[in-house]
């Protein structure tokens, strides 16, 4: 059954207040966005609805990256790096982002669709995983890597 433009209109405003939650020098991938917005698997709609926004549109569209923590090739490339890089987000000499540092991740009361999603590495999920939101990392967990600059 197609989708009715209810139905679009609907997807498209549960993606875009995913991405105005992102908070200022945090990232979140395409497939985390649309985990987050109850789309699991359509990180390709991400990608379409966020390139649909009018130009100077002020949605932080620039904190969403492809999930190796790159800037995807395409035209506002550069311009999102630059953005990226005035809210702090660092990027290694490969043009990656140290996702462990700077991925959102939403506070604990706050984890719908992740909170059953394995964490990286740990094999545990959501609050079973013992994340805990730092003060000191507005994206949600201190990495348990030592930084490197």
């Amino acid at each position: 059954m197609p989708l009715t433009r209810t139905d679009r209109d609907q997807r498209r405003a549960r993606i875009l207040a995913v991405v105005d939650s992102i908070p200022k020098g945090c990232v979140a991938s395409y497939g985390q966005v649309a985990r987050e917005a109850g789309l699991p698997r359509h990180a390709r709609l991400v990608g379409r609805v966020l390139s649909d926004l009018a130009p100077g549109s002020a949605l932080a569209w620039h904190r969403v990256v492809n999930s190796s923590g790159s800037v995807s090739p395409r035209p506002g490339a550069t311009l999102q790096r630059r953005r990226l890089v005035r809210e702090g987000v660092v990027f290694t000499r490969t043009g990656r982002i140290d996702l462990a540092r700077f991925r959102w991740t939403p506070a604990d009361d706050a984890i719908g669709s992740l909170d059953s999603q394995p964490h990286r590495g740990s094999g545990e999920t959501g609050r079973r995983a013992g994340l805990r939101i730092p003060w000191g990392n507005p994206c949600g967990f201190e990495s348990r890597l030592p930084h490197q600059p």
